[in-house]
């Protein structure tokens, strides 16, 4: 390709938020997303939902996110799954005793995300083997001066 071929192929592909005068709105990160699977965890604490729903209010607590419910169920025979809803979003957890593994998914809009990095404290709590993060930022895409979201192809 040329060097005036590039250009024209740039030109195509620029995202439309970028320019200041098509009256387009750049995209924004409205929310982050973290999830975590955790490996090597206790088959008892893994299967003690009260002691879970402690550990996850701790987190929350830390995180300085407000809580507005919590539900946590006990299957038989084994496992437990919890949601907390907190004003800012969620935070779920799923356990498979049988496998020493859970999956925690935290999902918050708070501007601030310096506490809220669940990686070390669930490390630290659920006192497991292995731990693996995934943060996701969650954006909200261009926008026409309608407000009505722009297709991307």
């Amino acid at each position: 390709m040329t060097n005036a071929a590039v250009s024209r192929y740039r030109r195509r592909r620029r995202l439309p938020g970028k320019s200041a005068r098509s009256g387009v709105s750049a995209p924004v990160r409205v929310a982050q997303h973290y999830l975590v699977e955790c490996s090597g965890v206790s088959k008892k604490l893994l299967n003690d939902p009260r002691a879970l729903e402690k550990i996850c209010l701790r987190f929350l607590r830390s995180a300085r996110v407000t809580v507005l419910h919590t539900h946590f169920h006990q299957f038989m025979p084994y496992g437990v799954t919890g949601i907390i809803i907190v004003a800012e979003s969620h935070l779920a957890i799923h356990t498979w005793p049988e496998f020493n593994y859970c999956a925690v998914d935290f999902l918050t809009c708070k501007k601030n995300l310096s506490r809220q990095d669940p990686t070390g404290f669930f490390k630290k709590n659920l006192q497991l083997a292995h731990i693996r993060t995934r943060k996701i930022p969650r954006i909200k895409g261009p926008s026409g001066p309608d407000g009505k979201a722009i297709r991307q192809r």
